[in-house]
């Protein structure tokens, strides 16, 4: 959904009076910037052991939220004006690559620590049902975001779509917080 929520917002170009090249580099930013920080993220993750993982991906979640904010931006804030409006949503675009890579990046150690932890042994059969999972899923997002964002848009507009996937997020994250929070406490 934010790929989508952008794209349509960039590609129908007009309101931004921005050139087939000056698309590509905001596309190609974020792609950048994900790619960097994913591998930052990807050395965290197994240098520091996996009590790491939880925190970042949450926090990703957060980044993201407020990526959608910058991006819009969201009329509840004041961001920009016309003349703005380029350089606020390369920002947005550079917080949600950040927010990508912190977000995705954990989740696959953590669900391989999930599988073992109930009782499935260390092997190709228990990596390639972890990777196949992660994948099945990740598709499901880019099925079903490009319909919920482009429907969003149409609806509301590009602002407020993007406020409203920034409260998803929110949403989301508050609800993982909480399944941590108490898986946390359920094991002492």
């Amino acid at each position: 959904m934010p790929i989508n929520l952008a794209y349509c917002h960039i590609s129908s170009g007009d309101d931004l009076d921005l050139s087939a090249a000056s698309v590509g580099v905001l596309f190609l930013l974020q792609g950048i910037v994900y790619t960097i920080f994913a591998s930052m993220c990807g050395w965290i993750a197994d240098s520091n052991g996996s009590y790491l993982n939880k925190p970042m991906a949450l926090t990703g979640v957060f980044i993201i939220s407020i990526s959608f904010l910058v991006m819009g931006p969201s009329p509840i804030f004041s961001l920009t004006s016309e003349s703005m409006q380029t350089t606020v949503l390369a920002v947005g675009l550079s917080l949600m690559g950040v927010g990508l890579a912190m977000a995705y990046v954990p989740t696959y150690p953590e669900l391989i620590g999930a599988a073992f932890d109930n009782g499935m042994v260390n092997d190709l059969k228990t990596q390639g049902v972890a990777a196949g999972l992660s994948m099945a899923l990740f598709s499901l997002g880019s099925f079903i975001g490009p319909i919920a964002g482009s429907s969003a848009y149409q609806l509301l507009g590009f602002a407020y779509s993007t406020s409203l996937a920034s409260i998803l997020c929110l949403f989301f994250g508050f609800i993982i917080s909480i399944f941590y929070i108490w898986r946390t406490f359920s094991k002492t």
